[in-house]
């Protein structure tokens, strides 16, 4: 699903809603799905955003993600945004997406 993608949070922190209505979001192709895991658990779900057409992320995807509320045809996800630091290390932050359907430009 094509989607305008808002984060409320940046590093962690709630972003002002000023900020936030001034944000014109980011594009991408939203997929929710289960990710991979080591152990028997109950599932753990990753959220991500890719470029359309492409396999690139759009912003780093969410994991350990939950839809928190559906409202007015908008999504609300939660999770941990992974950002790289270096090679190998990351660090790891609460994020929340305001996710928006863009509709489908008739053909």
């Amino acid at each position: 699903m094509l989607v305008n993608l808002v984060r409320l949070r940046h590093q962690g922190k709630k972003r002002s809603t000023a900020d936030i209505q001034a944000d014109a979001g980011q594009v991408g192709e939203f997929s929710f799905s289960e990710r991979a895991r080591y152990v028997k658990s109950e599932p753990i779900m990753l959220a991500c955003a890719l470029r359309p057409g492409t396999c690139d992320y759009v912003i780093p995807p969410l994991d350990r993600a939950r839809i928190t509320q559906i409202r007015n045809g908008a999504i609300l996800v939660t999770g941990a945004e992974q950002v790289p630091k270096g090679s190998k290390d990351v660090i790891v932050f609460k994020q929340t997406w305001w996710c928006r359907p863009i509709a489908p430009s008739a053909g």
